[in-house]
This record gives structure tokens, sequence and C-alpha cells, in this order.
């Protein structure tokens, strides 16, 4: 079996390591698809124009993308520094 060690402690199967190369991939066409405003709620209203629910809804949308883009940026991370970690001599 196959590990990569990435920090004191903490270890990756080698299928882990790929399942969360996947997982970013994925991510990405997600956040791509939440950040579009095509995609939220009251696309193309002025604010004014939107009702109560609609700007509820439209928040949500705008919290949903920042969240999702959250998720990308911190599973991109944990790649870069396994990343970082082989490169430097580390298991592969």
């Amino acid at each position: 079996m196959h590990f990569i060690f990435f920090g004191i402690g903490e270890i990756l199967r080698q299928d882990q390591y790929e399942k969360i190369q996947e997982i970013s991939e994925r991510l990405a066409d997600v956040v791509i698809a939440d950040a579009d405003p095509v995609n939220w709620t009251g696309d193309g209203k002025l604010p004014k124009e939107l009702t109560k629910d609609e700007r509820g809804d439209a928040y949500w949308c705008r919290k949903m993308a920042v969240a999702t883009l959250s998720v990308m940026m911190r599973v991109s991370n944990l790649i870069g520094v396994i990343q970082r970690q082989t490169n430097d001599g580390s298991e592969a």
C-alpha cells in the first residue's frame, strides 16, 4: 500500500489523494455554476425590483457561491501542500 505523508502524523493513501484531486476538479465546475450571476435568483433585476423573498434567495445564492469557492480553495490548498511535500523528497 502506498502512502503520502504531508505533515506530522498526517497520512493519505494514494487512492485517497487521487479522490481529493477528482473532487477538486468537480468543485471547480460547481464554483463556476454557483458564481455565475445568471444562475442567481433575480438575475437581470435591479435590487429595488426584487421582492423580499427574491432578495433573500439572491443573498443565499451569493453565500453558496462563496462557500463553494472556500471549499474548493481549501481542497486545492491541501493538494498543494501534499505536492510540495512530495517534491521536497517525501514519500510520493
